[in-house]
């Protein structure tokens, strides 16, 4: 039997896999908040103004989208050398793909440095591929160039390489979803240049862009919500992250200082393989049996009038705020 793949464990931010839970799996992805809270985490758009692109050897090439790629990779130098970082580098067909990888290894013999210098990760080196040979890899970052642009006569091109074709989706489903902690979408095309309601693959590439350029502002409770007036008397907010209430001091502001876990909303077996994620990940994790929630509270609301145990969980983000407060640097 057919199943469908309904967790996600790779991307540290949710913004990373937003596209393809958007229209690959139609909003049903489960993915593992990350106890760290890091602006430098999710999906970048980077617009390239005024640039064109140009047929080589029957395919489109887009020098300058290339140099502004490598430029990207050098701004990363010094986390790829000394942070172990790792980087891979998607283009929409194999001569692009050429054109940065030329471009790149000229642009570190200047430094003179090699693309292996900038490969410190054991078993994930460097990589510019492609959009059809990427599946099955992961990198902390992937920047994605999405290559095609205006020809120098200012047309557009009539086919958009794997936007155009019969897999398309699957192709940029696959490009969007190898990243850990950022991915950058280059592209040349605005949404002005696009026809999506005339062509299927101005349609898609417009839905990239779009959803690269769609920020998703974090969701707090309402100073109204019970543990929302608790966080409050210890200079805490309440974030709502994929099942898990998550405690941020205005002070610790890079950390959820605290994280509350309701089990029985789901199976035993997916509260099980949930808490050991969490706890992989180190949350400092609180479980709090919420079988009940749903009989006496609504999850619209986020169980405001349920009977929250809110002295025990006072207790632990007091603790909480003790510890951050007290560890050592």
């Amino acid at each position: 039997p057919e199943k469908v793949l309904t967790h996600h464990y790779r991307s540290r931010h949710p913004d990373l896999i937003f596209f393809s839970d958007l229209f690959s799996y139609g909003s049903t992805l489960l993915t593992s908040p990350h106890p760290t809270v890091n602006q430098d985490f999710g999906v970048f758009l980077y617009r390239l103004m005024g640039v064109t692109a140009e047929e080589s050897g029957g395919s489109i090439v887009n020098r300058y989208e290339a140099a502004a790629i490598v430029d990207l990779v050098l701004k990363h130098i010094d986390a790829l050398e000394t942070r172990g970082i790792s980087l891979g580098i998607v283009a929409m067909n194999r001569a692009q793909r050429d054109v940065i990888a030329g471009l790149l290894t000229r642009e570190l013999a200047k430094q003179g440095k090699t693309v292996a210098d900038l490969s410190r990760v054991p078993g994930e080196p460097l990589f510019v591929r492609s959009v059809d040979s990427i599946q099955g890899e992961e990198r902390d970052v992937v920047i994605i160039g999405l290559t095609y642009g205006r020809k120098p006569n200012g047309e557009l091109p009539q086919i958009l390489g794997p936007f155009s074709s019969k897999d398309g989706l699957q192709k940029i489903n696959v490009a969007m979803s190898r990243s850990r902690m950022q991915t950058y979408v280059v592209t040349s095309l605005q949404e002005t240049d696009l026809e999506p309601a005339r062509r299927t693959s101005h349609a898609l590439y417009n839905a990239l862009i779009r959803t690269a350029d769609c920020f998703v502002e974090p969701f707090f409770l309402p100073k109204t919500h019970p543990l929302a007036k608790m966080a409050q008397r210890h200079n805490c907010r309440v974030q709502f992250l994929e099942g898990v209430f998550a405690f941020l001091h205005e002070s610790y502001a890079e950390r959820f200082l605290l994280g509350v876990y309701l089990s029985g909303l789901r199976g035993e077996l997916e509260d099980a393989a949930e808490l050991a994620r969490l706890k992989g990940l180190e949350w400092r994790l609180e479980v709090v049996d919420g079988s009940s929630a749903f009989e006496r509270s609504r999850i619209e609301d986020y169980f405001a009038s349920w009977d929250w145990p809110l002295a025990l969980l006072e207790e632990r983000l007091s603790d909480a705020v003790l510890a951050e407060r007290f560890k050592p640097f």
